[in-house]
């Protein structure tokens, strides 16, 4: 996961949390829905994670900065995030989030590397 687009650099405070989602029920948001969720502290300009052991599949990943560490996306009036988000595919992010089909990739390789940009709406 990198920093945002455009100029934009993501303070490293806060935590760093990734989801990965099998199917489109809670994507991206929705972590309690997730088939994994993993939180790590916010260290430099980029984070790895290594996720071993996945079945063949299609998966999406969901990624936030949560700045303040209060274990959500914290958001404005009209529900755009005011900390940065992220997903698989580094897809436009229009009205609303992006889908799942659009976040989607085929895990059928023994080892997939993503880069997921962190955008700042």
């Amino acid at each position: 996961m990198y920093p945002g687009e455009g100029g934009q650099t993501p303070p490293p405070d806060g935590d760093i949390g990734s989801t990965r989602f099998n199917a489109k029920n809670g994507f991206p948001g929705k972590a309690e829905k997730a088939l994994v969720k993993r939180v790590v502290t916010a260290e430099g300009d980029a984070q790895v994670y290594v996720f071993e052991n996945i079945p063949y599949g299609i998966y999406a990943v969901s990624v936030m900065q949560d700045e303040n560490r209060n274990g959500k996306i914290d958001s404005n009036f009209f529900a755009i995030p005011k900390e940065g988000v992220g997903v698989s595919n580094n897809p436009k992010m229009k009205f609303g989030p992006p889908s799942f089909e659009d976040a989607s990739f085929r895990l059928d390789l023994a080892e997939v590397e993503l880069d997921i940009s962190i955008k700042y709406l």
